[in-house]
This record gives structure tokens, sequence and C-alpha cells, in this order.
């Protein structure tokens, strides 16, 4: 059986997690969603934590969820806080915590993070590491 273009691509992005980028940086958001698009990620964006919680809480796909630690109205790190408190936000979910502050990340923070198994991607990125990070992620939701 031969598949059209439409249905090989739908059945490509149907394979692939999703994404979801949640930074308050409108260049930081676009330069993402190009990188992550170009490799075959569906993206989705948030501007701040606030913005993606219910993207966390009702998007039925497996979600790549590239988070920054400071933002206004809900920071990254209150994301995490509330994640760890409702499965909803952790079930088919691969967090990467982005910041270009990893040094004042608290002892407990860092320690939640190392419970909930979220690497910490600096910024300013490098293409390359982000995407093999990414793709790692997508392999555990792929392995759930």
């Amino acid at each position: 059986m031969l598949l059209t273009s439409v249905e090989a691509t739908y059945m490509m992005t149907s394979l692939l997690a999703h994404t979801l980028i949640v930074d308050d940086d409108r260049e930081i958001r676009a330069t993402l969603t190009a990188l992550l698009k170009e490799e075959g990620y569906p993206v989705a964006v948030a501007g701040d934590g606030a913005q993606a919680l219910p993207i966390l809480r009702d998007d039925p796909h497996p979600l790549v969820v590239l988070l920054d630690v400071m933002m206004p109205h809900m920071s990254g790190i209150e994301v995490l806080r509330a994640a760890e408190a409702d499965p909803r936000l952790l079930r088919k979910r691969a967090y990467l915590l982005t910041t270009a502050n990893a040094h004042i990340l608290t002892p407990d923070f860092r320690a939640l993070l190392a419970r909930l198994a979220i690497p910490i991607v600096p910024k300013p990125f490098d293409a390359d590491h982000l995407l093999e990070l990414v793709e790692r992620a997508a392999e555990r939701l792929r392995d759930d």
C-alpha cells in the first residue's frame, strides 16, 4: 500500500514526541522552534509557566519540554514543583531545564531535578548537544 505524502507526514509526526518550548524570550522560542521543526518535531510554545500548565495537563501527546528557569508569572522552578505535586504533569512528559544561571539553583531544587531525572541545558545552547538531549528524552518517552 502506497501512502500519500500527507499520510506519510502524519505517520512520521505521530511517531515523534512533540515538543513544548517554555521561555519568556521570544527570540529563543523562535530559534528553538526553527531548530526542532527542522528535525521534524512538532512544536508548541508558551511564554511562561502559567501558559504552559494547561498544555502540560491537556496535550495527549508525549511531550519533551524545554523549560526555562527564570520567567515572569510562573518560573520553571514553580512548574517543576507543580509537576512533582501533580502526576498529570509528569505522565508522558520529559523535561529539560534551560538556564544561563545554573549557579543560582539551590541544593533543594537540584535534588528535585535529580529525583525527576531532569538535565540542565546551559544557555547559550549548543544545537547538537540540545538535539541529542531532546532525542534521548523522546526515546525515554517511547520506552515508557
